[in-house]
């Protein structure tokens, strides 16, 4: 029997799965892991919580963190305010336990790689693993862009030393062997505001998505039956935390013009933030629009597929409002994935795998009414979503597989160490 590889996927944050059970932070890590997976690789995961959807498969092994039962004892609303002392003290046992285990996990195991996401406490197991495994480092966001990260944003720094110096970052950055970042923008972050040393070992890999996960689902009247949908109607669906970037203020305004255009289209918004849900359901009461407006709240990771295979048409929406746009959505890979039409804002490398007129159509951010007329020409011509929506799953399935993703992090890793870097 062959031996296979074997790395370390160490999740970061105290019972991160429990307390943010949605959102591209679990998408991602289903990914990652499972693209390790298809390479050949067995995976042992250190984690409070199973990754949903990872639960069980016989290459994963869970290595839990020491006290996590006392640690469960943590009101979760304590982990939104770090100021509160209750939520100091998670944090206090969270490091303790994760120094605690880690020193143990090494000493016992041998791994070929050990994957962490950075995070505000990920700087204590990259001094721990940082010298004894090749540690690769997934930047989700920079630390230090963090107090960039508002509406109407703040002025951007013109030289590194406006920028706040963060201890956990740059710890992190220095013990990594590969910083893998999903754009061009944050990579361009890291080496002009924290430092240029880092540029040889950052690779930009932009997310991916499961296509065996995500794909069309031809039979969903049970789904549409459970979430009391007409079978009559044309849904448009958005997935998201809807978050300031999303513009709901535009938002409202494109479905307020659809609806009133086209009497057959209902809206199915996914949001994964649940006081923002309930404060769009408030907002829409209001409006008068939830007949036609259909709003669903923290739908885990394993039902999303089925939740957008019952859209016709699936939108992404942002508007950075001059700002920097910083982020690489997975979502929208999720709806090319499953086989759909996407309408989404032209912003760069946010959505960026949506090609123009082939599988979607792109609008300039604040076009509100050229965002409108997009969804209604889909919503009146099924043959041209059909073809869209087909050239969406090509491309998925050809180019944004999280195992395209992990090999090319593996090619680089090669390709450090032929020329000894």
């Amino acid at each position: 029997m062959i031996n296979r590889k074997k790395i370390l996927y160490i999740v970061g944050n105290s019972y991160i799965f429990s307390r943010k059970k949605t959102g591209g932070f679990v998408s991602s890590a289903q990914g990652v892991i499972g693209g390790f997976l298809d390479h050949g690789y067995d995976v042992d995961i250190v984690s409070d919580t199973p990754l949903p959807g990872l639960e069980n498969n016989k290459n994963i092994n869970y290595l839990y963190y020491k006290f996590r039962f006392l640690r469960k004892l943590f009101p979760i609303k304590s982990f939104l305010n770090y100021k509160n002392l209750i939520s100091r003290l998670d944090d206090y046992f969270f490091k303790f336990s994760l120094k605690l285990s880690l020193t143990k996990i090494i000493l016992k195991n041998k791994y070929e790689y050990a994957y962490l996401r950075a995070s505000t406490t990920g700087h204590i197991a990259a001094k721990i693993i940082g010298g004894k495994i090749p540690l690769i480092l997934e930047v989700n966001k920079p630390l230090s862009m963090t107090p960039y990260n508002k509406k109407f944003g703040l002025k951007w720094p013109s030289n590194k030393e406006e920028v706040a110096y963060n201890y956990s970052e740059r710890t992190q950055y220095d013990k990594s062997s590969i910083i893998t970042v999903d754009s061009e923008l944050r990579a361009k972050w890291i080496t002009k505001f924290v430092s240029s040393k880092y540029e040889k070992k950052i690779l930009i890999n932009p997310n991916a998505v499961n296509t065996k996960i995500f794909k069309p689902i031809k039979k969903i009247d049970e789904m549409k039956q459970k979430y009391s949908i007409n079978t009559d109607s044309i849904v448009v669906g958005m997935s998201s935390s809807f978050r300031w970037y999303n513009d709901e203020k535009e938002l409202i305004e494109i479905i307020k013009n659809c609806l009133s255009d086209n009497k057959q289209i209902l809206f199915l918004l996914v949001i994964g933030d649940r006081f923002k849900s309930a404060e769009m359901i408030k907002l829409f009461k209001k409006l008068s629009l939830l007949k036609r407006v259909k709003i669903l709240t923290q739908i885990p990771f394993i039902e999303m597929p089925k939740v957008l295979n019952l859209c016709d048409i699936l939108i992404s929406h942002f508007n950075f409002h001059n700002v920097w746009p910083h982020i690489c959505s997975i979502k929208h890979m999720e709806y090319l994935a499953v086989g759909k039409p996407v309408v989404a804002t032209d912003v760069g490398q946010v959505n960026f795998a949506i090609e123009n007129g082939k599988n979607g159509i792109l609008v300039q951010q604040s076009d509100i009414k050229s965002f409108s007329n997009a969804i209604l020409s889909l919503a009146k011509d099924i043959e041209l979503r059909h073809s869209m929506g087909e050239e969406g799953r090509k491309k998925a399935t050809s180019e944004l597989t999280w195992y395209k993703n992990i090999d090319k992090i593996l090619r680089f890793k090669t390709n450090l160490e032929t020329f000894g870097v």
